[in-house]
């Protein structure tokens, strides 16, 4: 019920101005070309992107849209279970905007969409300010600190507007943050200068290689996820050097099509040895920043049914790499 209540008070912004489906979409977009979404690999997710709008459009002068929840009167609450115990969350807002006038903001899209990247690439303080949709308003400035969850100045924070427990950010990582900026600074710099979006929103290229990641305890070897692997397709593994020692760490599972990723999710959830399986879909950044930061061994993919002899020789390098980092 309430993933029902936030999709419909997304859905009563969109209608009151269409401008703000067109942002959503538009920067939605944008964050896709430039692999800056997906909360699996320590992004902002797409909803969160569209929190990120209506918080900028809710703060223009005049604003672009009213704030549907400050307006509304009459409480909504709704169960939720998500942390464990019940919490109930009052999910108001005004549903009832299609006979409401306009807004008095006569900005185009194309002015909004520079306004966005200036605001959050420069304007924003993300050391201390909150994305908070439920109070904002044209010159609030909403403090992380005042709200439901626990933070720090590093960590951005994007209130979800009827969990106040679930802030959406609290799993973007420290280089994430870092290239949204700089993207945003980039593109807003980039769209002054000549106005040309498709140079700073390119088509995603159709991608080589599709990945997924999953974490990997103690006694899995890449032997066991070869073959676990092999009927999909997969193309290659890349899996990290001594997670023996430190206990856990991520491996990346490469296939050349999305239809053999998408197969190869049947194992969601299943056990390879003694670790169970939480697959999620990754980009290739994803694999970069974790290669910055931990060493990893990259073996071929098995024909499918799982050839013994390289299962053998992954083995082998396998405890070469060990050996290897047992005698440095």
């Amino acid at each position: 019920r309430l993933g029902v209540r936030n999709t419909q008070l997304l859905a009563a912004y969109c209608r009151f101005d269409e401008r703000v489906r067109v942002l959503g979409i538009m920067v939605k977009d944008w964050a896709r070309s430039r692999s800056l979404i997906g909360s699996a690999d320590g992004y902002l997710n797409s909803y969160a992107y569209m929190l990120l709008v209506i918080n900028f459009l809710l703060q223009c002068s005049p604003p672009v849209v009213p704030n549907l929840q400050l307006l509304a009167t009459d409480p909504v609450p709704v169960v939720d279970r998500k942390w464990g115990y019940e919490d109930v969350w009052d999910t108001k807002f005004v549903t009832s905007v299609d006979s409401w006038e306009g807004s008095d903001n006569k900005q185009t899209s194309a002015e909004l969409l520079v306004g966005f990247f200036r605001f959050y690439g420069s304007n924003f303080d993300w050391r201390q300010l909150a994305v908070c949709i439920r109070l904002a308003r044209p010159g609030v400035r909403i403090s992380k600190f005042d709200l439901a969850t626990e933070t720090n100045v590093q960590q951005w924070y994007v209130e979800d507007p009827f969990d106040l427990r679930h802030n959406l950010a609290a799993k973007c990582r420290g280089v994430a943050r870092r290239r949204i900026i700089h993207a945003m600074r980039e593109t807003y710099t980039s769209l002054i200068r000549d106005g040309d979006w498709s140079r700073v929103c390119p088509a995603p290229a159709e991608s080589a290689r599709w990945l997924v990641k999953c974490r990997v305890v103690r006694n899995v070897t890449p032997e066991a996820m070869l073959r676990e692997f092999a009927p999909f397709r997969l193309s290659r593994l890349h899996f990290p050097r001594n997670h023996h020692y430190e206990g856990a760490g991520f491996a990346f599972l490469e296939f050349s099509s999305e239809a053999d990723r998408r197969a190869a999710h049947s194992k969601n959830e299943g056990y390879v040895q003694d670790c169970q399986l939480v697959m999620l879909d990754s980009m290739e950044v994803s694999l970069e920043d974790a290669k910055e930061s931990w060493e990893y061994d990259v073996f071929d993919g098995l024909p499918d049914g799982g050839d013994a002899s390289a299962a053998g020789a992954a083995a082998a390098a396998a405890e070469a790499a060990d050996a290897r980092a047992a005698g440095g």
